[in-house]
């Protein structure tokens, strides 16, 4: 196998490894992190790109990196399935919120006008 195939499939396995990281990410609710990881699996996709441009595969590599491929795809697709999961019962929370916003305002006593008076009744 040549050097440029291994270059190639480092990059793909630290890929992966960002895709499961962010899973870990997303269950312990730390988006900011997982929002990092993100823009830096983004640079490595953009070097995978560059460097499949640049290297001639064989069947048996070609082989191995459509594996990888499958591998980190289930794995974001686990990733899609958490974050429609989690807007899911977001959106149901904030559609309660919402409700209790309206049942509360339509039960409070309206407020007294705060106005103020020009006359001083204390002199005198």
């Amino acid at each position: 196998m040549s050097k440029q195939f291994e270059q190639l499939e480092i990059l793909y396995r630290q890929i992966l490894v960002i895709s499961k990281e962010i899973k870990e990410l997303i269950s312990k609710s730390d988006y900011d992190g997982v929002l990092s990881q993100e823009e830096y699996k983004t640079q490595l996709i953009s070097r995978v790109t560059l460097a499949q441009k640049t290297v001639t595969l064989s069947e048996e590599e070609n082989e191995i990196i459509k594996n990888m491929r499958a591998e980190i795809a289930k794995s974001e697709e686990e990733n899609l399935n958490l974050m429609k999961r989690l807007r899911d019962s977001t959106l149901i929370e904030l559609k309660a919120l919402n409700n209790q916003s309206k049942i509360t305002n339509k039960y409070m006593p309206p407020s007294e006008p705060q106005e103020g008076s020009i006359c001083d009744y204390t002199s005198d």
